[in-house]
C-alpha cells in the first residue's frame, strides 16, 4: 500500500512536533509552529491547506510571510518593476502611488496565493531517495519559484486597477508594450 503525501507529511510533522515539545518543555495546548524551522512551517502549510485547517494555516502564513525568502522575492520584483511600465503614459501612477503601496499589494497577493499551496498544486521538494526534503535550500528554492510570477502578476494587476480608476482601459498587453517603450527609451 502506497503512502499518500498527506500521511507522510503528517508523520514527519508529528515527529518534529514531539521532538520540539520535549526539547522546549511545551504543553499539548501550546503551538509548536513558532518553534518549527522554515521548511517545517512550509510543510505544515501544505498539510493545513490539504486538511482545511484554518488555524494552522494562519499560523504558518504569519511565519512565512515575514520570512526572508518571501520578503526578498517581493522586494526584488517591486524594485525591478517600479517605474518599469510606461514612460510618460503611466507616469501619473508613479507620481500618485509610492513603492510601499506596490509592496503591500504584492504582499497581499502572495499571501492569498500561499493559501492555495498544497501537494496537488505544488509538489513538495523531495530528495533523490524520494523522501521529503526538509533542507532550507530546497524550501527557499521551491517557495521562491512558487511566488515569483505571482508578484509580477500582482504588480500588473495593481497598475491596471490604478489605470481604470483614471478611466484608462489598459490590459496586460498594453503594459507589456509600455515596458518595451521604457526599455528603448
Amino acid at each position: 500500500m502506497e503512502i499518500t503525501f498527506l500521511e507522510e507529511a503528517t508523520m514527519v510533522l508529528n515527529v518534529e512536533e514531539n521532538r520540539l515539545r520535549k526539547e522546549n518543555k511545551l504543553h499539548k495546548k501550546d503551538s509548536c509552529v513558532d518553534y518549527f524551522s522554515m521548511p517545517y512551517v512550509f510543510l505544515a502549510l501544505h498539510v493545513a491547506n490539504c486538511t482545511s485547517n484554518e488555524y494552522l494555516q494562519n499560523e504558518c502564513l504569519k511565519r512565512l510571510m515575514s520570512s526572508k525568502p518571501v520578503m526578498d522575492t517581493i522586494m526584488y520584483r517591486v524594485d525591478n518593476y517600479y517605474g518599469y511600465y510606461g514612460c510618460e503614459q503611466l507616469q501619473f501612477i508613479y507620481d500618485d502611488v509610492s513603492k510601499d503601496e506596490f509592496t503591500v499589494f504584492c504582499w497581499e497577493a502572495v499571501r492569498e496565493h500561499l493559501k492555495k499551496f498544497d501537494a496537488s498544486i505544488y509538489d513538495f521538494p523531495r530528495t533523490s531517495a524520494g523522501e521529503l526534503d526538509m533542507s532550507y535550500k530546497s524550501f527557499e528554492k521551491r517557495l521562491t519559484a512558487g511566488i515569483f510570477k505571482i508578484c509580477k502578476w500582482a504588480y500588473k494587476d495593481f497598475l491596471k486597477e490604478k489605470c481604470q480608476e483614471r478611466g484608462l482601459m489598459l490590459d496586460g498587453n498594453h503594459l507589456s508594450s509600455y515596458a518595451m517603450i521604457r526599455k528603448v527609451c
